[in-house]
C-alpha cells in the first residue's frame, strides 16, 4: 500500500529504561531493515538528532524524519502521534502538543499488516523496555492542531468504552465517529459526512438515502398533511423538531409546496442543537423565511424565531416608534452584548394578513434585516460569538411573546452572509438538494 491518504499513528508508552541507544515503539520490517518507525533514538547513525522520532526509510538513509529533541524520563507515561494530512504535512504530538513539523511530498510504502510492536527490527538490541498501550493506525489526519491525549478508550472489541452504545457515536479520546466499533473516518461528530474507507454518505449514523438540503444547518419546508404535528429539518444535520402546543402543519395558507407551520398564538417548535449545529458563533450567516403574521396575541411582540434562552438571540415584530417592525438581537446568553436592545430595528411596517420574506444576515460584523428582498436595517456590531443553545420558532427564551400566524421555509446558513445587498426573494421553494441511495450520490429527481 502506498500512503497517499491522510494518516494517523498514535500510542500510549511507558518506557522503563532509556539507557539504551535505540527503543522502537513501532516499526515495520522490510528486508533487513524498517520500512517506517516511532521511538527513542539516542544516536546520530543516519539520523538528524537524539530524542523521540519517526522516521520512514531503511538502515542509514531516511527519506522522512519529524523529530524532536525530547528524551522522557524512565518510568512516565506519555501519549506519541504522528499524522500526515492531505497537504504532505506531517506532524509529531507528545501529550497532545506538536513538537515538529514537517512537509514531505513523497508517498510512502506502508503495510499495515506488518507491524512489528517494540522493535525497528528482529535484531536483540532494540527492543522496547517498558509498557505500550492503546496504539491505533487511523486513514485520517485526526490530530492538525494541539489536543488533549485521550484519557480513556472508546472500544475494547467494538464493546462500549466511553459512553457510547453499542459501539456506535463520537469517540472524544481519538476524535471518531465509530458505527458499531468500525471507524468512520470524516464522518463529523454527529455521524455526518463521507466516510473516507468506502466513500459512502452518512447521516447520522446511518447511511444516507433521500434528499437532502446542500449548504444549510436547518432547513423546515413545513410540509405534510393538513393538521398534522409531525415537522422534519430537510438538511444533513436532520435535527429533530418538536411542537409544543398547537402548532401544526396547515394548508391553509403556505407559500410554496402546499403547506406551512400554524402557530395559535400559544404554541411554538424546539429543535435541539445537536452537537452544535445550530450555534451562530461568531462565523458569518444568514437566517430567513417567510411568514404571515395575523396580529398580536395580547403581547407587545411576536416572536418568529428565538434561542431558547434570553440574551442568545432573535428575531421578533414589536411596536416601536409608533409602527409595528421587524427588530433582531443577539447576545453571549448574559446580555445583548452583540446587537443591543432595539439597535437593529426595520424601518418597514409590517401588516397583518400577508406573506413576507425576512432574512437576517452576519458579514463579519455587520448585521442586517432584509424584508422582501430590501434592505430593512444593519448596523456594525461591537461583535463577539452569540451564545450557543437551542433553538425555538414561534416564542421568545424566556417562554413568552408568542407568534400568532404562518411560517414557511425557515432555513439556517452557517459560514455565508447569503444576501448583502438588494436581492429578488426565492420563487419557489428551495431547490438545492443532494440526493442519496444507501449512502452512493445520485441525481435528483426532484
Amino acid at each position: 500500500m502506498t500512503v497517499s491518504f491522510d494518516l494517523k499513528i498514535s500510542a500510549w508508552a511507558n518506557i522503563s529504561d532509556t539507557s539504551t541507544s535505540q527503543l522502537f515503539v513501532l516499526s515495520q520490517v522490510v528486508g533487513g531493515g524498517s520500512n517506517y518507525a516511532f521511538g527513542l533514538i539516542k544516536d546520530t547513525d543516519g539520523r538528524p538528532i537524539s530524542g523521540i522520532s519517526f522516521y520512514w526509510g531503511y538502515w542509514g538513509s531516511y527519506t522522512l524524519c519529524v523529530h524532536t529533541s525530547y528524551i522522557p524520563m524512565p518510568g512516565e507515561w506519555h501519549h506519541y502521534a504522528v499524522s500526515r494530512d492531505a497537504d504532505n504535512n506531517w506532524r509529531f504530538f507528545i501529550d497532545g502538543v506538536i513538537t515538529s513539523h514537517q512537509v514531505y511530498e513523497e508517498n510512502y510504502s506502508f503495510d499495515p499488516s506488518m507491524p512489528l510492536l517494540g522493535s525497528e527490527t528482529k535484531q536483540i538490541g532494540n527492543q522496547i523496555n517498558g509498557y505500550l498501550d492503546e496504539l491505533r493506525i487511523t486513514k485520517a489526519a485526526v490530530y492538525v492542531t494541539n489536543f488533549t491525549p485521550p484519557s480513556a478508550s472508546c472500544y475494547v472489541d467494538g464493546i462500549n468504552q466511553n459512553s457510547l452504545s453499542g459501539g456506535t457515536g463520537y469517540c472524544t479520546g481519538d476524535h471518531t465517529y465509530y458505527i458499531a466499533g468500525t471507524a468512520m473516518p470524516g464522518l463529523n461528530s454527529s455521524g455526518t459526512g463521507q466516510n473516507k474507507n468506502d466513500g459512502k454518505y452518512y447521516v447520522n449514523g446511518v447511511l444516507a438515502n433521500g434528499a437532502y438540503a446542500s449548504g444549510t444547518a436547518l432547513l423546515m419546508l413545513m410540509n405534510g398533511t393538513n393538521g398534522s404535528t409531525s415537522f422534519s429539518d430537510n438538511s444533513f444535520n436532520s435535527l429533530s423538531v418538536t411542537p409544543q402546543g398547537n402548532v401544526q402543519i396547515s394548508s391553509s395558507q403556505s407559500q410554496f409546496g402546499g403547506g406551512s407551520a400554524y402557530f395559535d398564538g400559544n404554541s411554538y417548535l424546539t429543535i435541539p442543537n445537536a452537537k452544535g449545529a445550530l450555534d451562530l458563533t461568531d462565523q458569518a450567516f444568514t437566517v430567513d423565511a417567510w411568514f404571515y403574521w395575523n396580529g398580536y396575541n395580547g403581547q407587545g411582540m411576536s416572536t418568529i424565531f428565538a434561542s431558547s434562552v434570553d440574551f442568545g438571540f432573535g428575531l421578533a415584530i414589536l411596536n416601536a416608534n409608533g409602527a409595528d417592525r421587524l427588530g433582531f438581537w443577539a447576545g453571549n446568553n448574559s446580555s445583548w452584548n452583540i446587537v443591543t436592545d432595539n439597535a437593529l430595528m426595520g424601518s418597514s411596517t409590517i401588516l397583518p394578513g400577508s406573506w413576507n420574506h425576512v432574512a437576517v444576515t452576519r458579514n463579519g460584523d455587520t448585521f442586517a434585516i432584509y424584508l422582501n428582498g430590501q434592505l430593512d436595517g444593519q448596523l456594525t456590531s461591537p461583535g463577539g460569538a452569540i451564545g450557543s443553545s437551542d433553538l425555538r420558532v414561534g416564542i421568545w427564551g424566556n417562554d413568552n411573546y408568542y407568534f400568532n400566524g404562518y411560517i414557511d421555509e425557515l432555513r439556517i446558513i452557517k459560514g455565508e452572509a447569503r444576501y448583502t445587498s438588494d436581492f429578488t426573494p426565492p420563487s419557489e421553494e428551495f431547490s438545492g438538494w443532494q440526493c442519496f441511495t444507501d449512502g452512493v450520490s445520485r441525481a435528483c429527481t426532484q
